[in-house]
Formats: C-alpha cells, structure tokens, sequence
C-alpha cells in the first residue's frame, strides 16, 4: 500500500492503493497429465514407436478409457531433446477416478512427464469473487483514510490478475501422486488490487 503523503501537487490525484480479498473453496477440479511414451530407457531401439503406443493404450482402453481423449503433441516430445524416438500425449479430465486411473498406468516405454491439478473458476464465480474483493479493498482503504483524517472517494483503477485458471499445482512426479490434491475444505484466497481517490 502506498504512505499517504502530506506532499501532493494539485494537478495531481492524491490516491491509495489497496489490495482487497476475498475467499473461495473450488468446486471445480481439472487434472492434467503428460505421457511420454519413447524408446528413451529401453535396451531395444528397434521396437516400432506404433507398436509401444499400442500396448500403452491397450491398458488405457481396458480401463474403459476412450484413447481419443490424449491428444498427441509431437512437437513437445522434440523439446524434451531425447535422442530416441518418442512422443507426448496429453490428457485432462474432471474426474478424480479416472485421473488416478491414468496415472496407474505403466508401460517399460511411457513415463509421466508431468502432472498437475487446477482449480477453475466459471466467469459467473469469477464476477462474484472480483465483486466482493473490491468490497473489501473500500473497507480497507476507508480505515486507513480515516485513521489520517482523509477520507476516499471513486474508484480510479482495478487490477484484476486472477485467470480462469486459479490455481495450479504441479507435483514431483517422484512421490505417491494420489496423495495430493486440492483441499476442498481450504478456503482459497482471491485478491483484487484496487486505487482509489484519496480526498
């Protein structure tokens, strides 16, 4: 927050800049996971990559998984640089049975490459969320006014950083992944920076 300052010229606003919060509990969930499956790791370089994907998604449909659901990124797999042939699949469900699904998944030639959860925020809940934090940047902004016998005025500028994506958390593929998740009974924190006139 910027000192109220005894020092302003006239032609310019005197302002205060304050940053209001409100909390939420998410109640959307989006899990995300990257597969890569190559012959990086196996002793044979001459197994067909058509063949390797095959016995990935052999597992993957008997779990009653649509395959169309991974999208293949071919051009991600190259910016990892492995030197054997490969590629990247991506997929993302709502579904926390499904996600735990995927993840249980393991081929000698497919290794997850990464792993994330995000909480989403609709742009109904987005509006309500931004609403109520400006709410509270006013009260804020209004108690230190008064406390140096100044008071606020309009609303001179928002900044709102929140994406649709809230938060995003990526784990350490190293530990036991179905031990993480977003936890539903933490109130998350939703910040709006507010400026406003300083009278």
């Amino acid at each position: 927050m910027k000192a109220l300052s005894p020092h302003v010229r006239d032609d310019i606003p005197s302002t205060i800049e304050v940053v209001g919060t409100t909390c939420f509990q998410p109640d959307h969930l989006i899990y995300d996971v990257q597969v890569m499956i190559s012959l990086e790791g196996l002793e044979q370089d001459d197994i067909p990559l058509a063949d390797l994907q095959d016995q990935y998604f052999r597992r993957i449909t008997s779990l009653g998984i649509d395959k169309k659901e991974f999208k293949e990124d071919k051009l991600a797999y190259l910016a990892l640089s492995y030197k054997k042939k490969g590629t990247l699949f991506l997929f993302d469900t709502t579904s926390r049975e499904t996600f735990e699904q995927v993840l249980s998944v393991r081929t000698a030639a497919s290794r997850l490459v990464l792993v994330s959860i995000s909480a989403i925020l609709s742009p109904e809940a987005s509006e309500e969320l931004t609403t109520a934090a400006i709410e509270n940047a006013r009260e804020k902004a209004k108690g230190v006014a008064e406390e140096h016998n100044r008071s606020i005025g309009k609303i001179l500028k928002i900044k709102d950083n929140q994406p649709g994506i809230v938060y995003k958390l990526n784990f350490d593929l190293g530990v036991n992944l179905t031990t993480f998740d977003l936890d539903e009974n933490y109130a998350y924190p939703f910040p709006v920076k507010v400026t406003f006139e300083l009278l």
